[in-house]
């Protein structure tokens, strides 16, 4: 449905009814601002053109869906994650299968995000705990790397729009990360204009992890995988949908953006990594 905000907020403006089942995930288009992409539980995507919302084009899933992303360097294309841990890129201008595909975790791939600056770098994160890094300027998907960032199942990942290399993580531990993927020589060719901070041992300062006290996750127990650790806060057990939702919102609200100046540790360090060298920082 379609709301007008600024009138009123009684009834929406538009109702489509393309899916079959359950919508999951929806994302404007950036380029083409009347151009609504969608996907559900019916393991369809769909892209309508909210000017002529009958004429949605339509794709198959192998499964149902969890996440969207349109692609901010290829304004027609975007990738869409299910519930069986792949990954599939379409083309918007055709209904043709997809341009490639991947199993991208042996669970669940719960989230997407690509980064707006680096060209062809997309995070994925899902229920196995992981959070990965791809290179999809190929034709097909290359694993820059796998890490683990503390937050139990992984519910949503965001890049931030301000400082490129940080990755937020949300998980159903309660808790929100903050990951510089400068941590990664990759992403440090990949982002030569980022600083990233070096602690006294001359590594890249890999991030920070925050406990959220006063948001109730409402996740499955991380027990049930053999993880004991509930978290420096909030409650774990109930549903899983609602906990991404929670953590989702959380993560909006407080914005990817919001824990990246203050999440990165300021320890005392002997200068700063600038596209993979090391300049001294006079204070």
């Amino acid at each position: 449905r379609l709301w007008d905000l600024t009138g009123k907020h009684g009834e929406s403006l538009l109702a489509m009814r393309h899916h079959a089942d359950k919508v999951q995930a929806i994302e404007w288009c950036p380029a083409e601002p009347t151009l609504l992409l969608s996907a559900g539980f019916d393991r369809k995507a769909f892209v309508a053109d909210v000017r002529a919302p009958d004429s949605a084009r339509a794709w198959a899933l192998s499964a149902d869906a969890e996440d969207v992303a349109w692609d901010p360097h290829t304004s027609h294309n975007f990738a869409v994650s299910a519930e069986d841990g792949s990954v599939r890129y379409f083309d918007a201008r055709s209904e043709s299968g997809p341009v490639w595909q991947t199993r991208a975790h042996a669970k669940t791939t719960s989230s997407l995000s690509f980064n707006h600056v680096a060209k062809g770098v997309l995070a994925t994160g899902s229920i196995d705990k992981t959070v990965k890094l791809w290179s999809v300027s190929g034709a097909q998907p290359k694993q820059i790397t796998s890490h683990d960032a503390g937050v139990g199942k992984v519910f949503c990942v965001s890049f931030c729009a301000d400082s490129p290399a940080l990755l937020a993580v949300g998980g159903s531990k309660g808790k929100l990360a903050v990951w510089n993927t400068l941590e990664v020589e990759e992403m440090q060719q990949l982002l030569p204009e980022c600083e990233a901070p070096l602690g006294d041992d001359g590594r890249v300062l890999g991030g920070a992890t925050a406990g959220m006290g006063a948001l109730d996750v409402n996740s499955s127990s991380d027990e049930e995988d053999g993880d004991g650790d509930g978290g420096d806060g909030g409650e774990v057990g109930g549903d899983g949908e609602e906990g991404a939702a929670d953590v989702r919102g959380a993560m909006s609200s407080a914005g990817a953006a919001a824990g990246a100046s203050q999440g990165i540790p300021r320890k005392k360090k002997k200068g700063v990594k600038v596209g993979g060298k090391v300049r001294s920082k006079k204070r």
